[in-house]
């Protein structure tokens, strides 16, 4: 279990929320969308600070509800989470509709 209060300091992952004032941004309100974006967007040691900042099963969590993850990234986390592919949400559907040619 990790601390009450996550240790990450978002202004030096800054990088991936170019979108939203990361001053406004709670690590505890907004941890699905930290997390989301990080595994997302994220470098290698933005992952690690994420794997360090918050508990395993918060991070499942994300993985297996998000609607926002692609599948090669999801596909990633359930190898090296060992998630059963039939629990993710993202895996259930198509994310680009056919196209006629």
């Amino acid at each position: 279990m990790k601390k009450d209060r996550p240790d990450i300091d978002l202004k030096k992952l800054k990088h991936l929320f170019w979108d939203v004032e990361v001053e406004k941004v709670d690590v505890i309100e907004h941890k699905f969308f930290i997390i989301e974006r990080v595994l997302r967007y994220g470098f290698p040691e933005d992952i690690r600070k994420i794997i360090k900042a918050y508990d395993k099963e918060d991070i499942i969590n994300v993985i297996t509800t998000s609607r926002n993850l692609d599948r090669k990234t999801v596909s990633y986390w359930v190898i090296h989470f060992g998630i059963p592919e039939e629990a993710l949400r993202c895996m259930k559907r198509q994310l680009v509709e056919k196209l006629f040619y």
